[in-house]
């Protein structure tokens, strides 16, 4: 969880900067830009019809995630640990997998736009991340046995282009911020490579379809429970500040 404190700072940061600037006067000739910085970002109710602005804010979002990768690693986050599993195989046999181990959950980084909006009619600035993991890479000890056959040795795997959206926000009228959206929009796919003792093909098939099916949802929670998880907490630690600050 620890690992995206710094990705609520950044939404925090965020609205600080536009709760400072909507009060400014409005420039006729301001257009929005690609920001370098948030100390660039003007918020202009008026600039819009429907009183909303968006801004792009890459530069900032990936100095973002730079300070994001290098906490995950930090705090022990990369590599994760697996459980381990007892799988059936097909006709009659087993597969017991152990020892295993997530890499390359801090190569999170962005692969679109970071876009900042503000809505005057509701008070309230959102900001959308859309994230993804190119590559994470997992390893495994294997032990199968198939009626008479056994194999053992170590199953290598990855699983290519997780990607996920973000939407966080932050009220200005009820000084509240919330998770307002988390999608995995692309669950990846999951390649297997066997290495080791005793296989055969119709085995190193059989085994690579099971942990195929067991592997991408054990996968895809993790990145959940460290997402999703961490900002659900973070953001429910940051109101709890904000509410002893205005009642103190």
């Amino acid at each position: 969880m620890k690992c995206f404190v710094l990705i609520s700072i950044f939404a925090l940061s965020v609205a600080e900067n536009a709760n400072e600037t909507i009060l400014k006067r409005p420039s006729l000739n301001h257009k929005i830009p690609r920001l370098n910085s948030l100390d660039q970002l003007i918020l202009d109710p008026y600039e819009n019809r429907v009183g909303e602005i968006t801004a792009v804010i890459n530069d900032y979002a990936d100095d973002v995630f730079e300070k994001v990768q290098k906490l995950i690693i930090r705090t022990g986050l990369d590599p994760v640990e697996i459980p381990d599993q007892l799988l059936k195989l097909f006709p009659t046999g087993t597969i017991n997998l152990t020892r295993g181990w997530l890499e390359d959950t801090s190569t999170i980084t962005r692969y679109n736009d970071v876009v900042v909006t503000y809505r005057s009619s509701m008070k309230k600035v959102t900001f959308t991340i859309p994230i993804k993991f190119d590559t994470l890479m997992f390893i495994y000890k294997y032990y199968t046995k198939v009626l008479l056959l056994n194999a053992e040795g170590d199953v290598q795997g990855k699983m290519a282009n997780v990607r996920a959206n973000i939407s966080l926000s932050f009220d200005f009228e009820t000084y509240v911020a919330s998770l307002d959206t988390f999608d995995i929009t692309d669950t990846g796919r999951v390649s297997l490579t066997f290495s080791g003792n005793g296989l055969i093909d119709w085995i190193t098939s059989s085994m690579t379809s099971v942990v195929s099916i067991f592997m991408h949802p054990i996968i895809i929670r993790i990145i959940q429970s460290m997402v999703k998880g961490g900002l659900d907490k973070t953001v429910e630690v940051i109101n709890e500040t904000i509410k002893d600050v205005l009642h103190t």
